[in-house]
């Protein structure tokens, strides 16, 4: 890996001062075993990206799971900086459906499958190129507050799953990974993928997935980066996503005070 990817399984927050720009990130390990996300930080190139467990099981020698070596491929291969971003989406989907052959995954079952989302920016002189796909996603906050969120609406993939287990959990006498229909519903939103949604899964497919273009920086103030980690709490998962509240957060105390709202 390059020095442009922070490889430490929990980042606390980190801000660096560019010429044009100051950058600030953090990352935090969730609830496995492995924090499965990544970050890229290049001069001018930025990028969020979210590995999604897969059901075969896989770790490699060094204990990395498949969804670790989707999200760390996706950045290695967006480091290089070299192209448009989404002709990089691209060298990483075949990459990743490479590698998954390399070591022996039967990916024609789809929830073999390594798997990753990802947000990406390319900073130019005036304008940002910009690439979204799954649930990572961009916000950009003008200098008067207000914001817009780029990508499609194809993000909210989990209001099924969270929706059901919610349902379940009232029910439930056990642990909840120990629900039969749990594991069926899992299934089923990993067979959805680039179908209902998008994945950096080495499906060719989700190329119908990707959304991108170019933003003029005029009035920016901020550019928010992130994974679902990210999303505010609700008690609801039928809801919309709260971004005012993100970004009202973020406002008032950066990216930690969202964590410490989340956490």
């Amino acid at each position: 890996m390059s020095h442009e990817t922070p490889q430490e399984s929990e980042l606390e927050l980190r801000k660096e001062q560019r010429e044009r720009f100051m950058v600030e990130y953090l990352s935090k390990k969730g609830s496995g075993i492995l924090n499965e996300d990544a970050l890229l930080t290049g001069e001018n190139i930025f990028g969020v990206f979210d590995g999604a467990t897969s059901f075969s099981g896989y770790t490699n020698a060094d204990g990395k799971t498949g969804a670790w070596l989707a999200s760390h491929i996706a950045v290695e291969t967006f480091a290089k900086n070299d192209k448009s971003l989404a002709i990089l989406a691209n060298e990483a989907n075949n990459r990743l459906e490479a590698e998954m052959k390399k070591c022996d995954i039967d990916t024609t079952q789809k929830i073999n499958r390594w798997s990753t989302g990802g947000a990406v920016i390319r900073i130019e002189k005036d304008s940002f190129e910009w690439l979204q796909i799954s649930d990572c996603l961009i916000l950009v906050v003008a200098q008067d507050g207000s914001y817009t969120l780029l990508g499609g609406a194809d993000f909210d993939h989990d209001r099924y799953p969270l929706t059901s287990w919610k349902k379940l959990g009232s029910e439930r006498q056990k642990p909840m990974k120990e629900i039969p229909e749990i594991r069926a519903i899992q299934s089923t939103v990993i067979d959805n993928a680039n179908i209902t949604y998008g994945s950096i899964n080495g499906d060719p497919n989700f190329e119908k997935f990707i959304h991108t273009g170019t933003e003029s920086l005029k009035d920016v103030s901020d550019i928010l980066l992130f994974t679902d980690g990210l999303f505010i709490p609700k008690e609801n998962p039928e809801n919309s996503e709260d971004f005012d509240t993100l970004v009202k957060l973020y406002s008032e105390g950066g990216l930690k005070y969202i964590q410490k709202h989340v956490r």
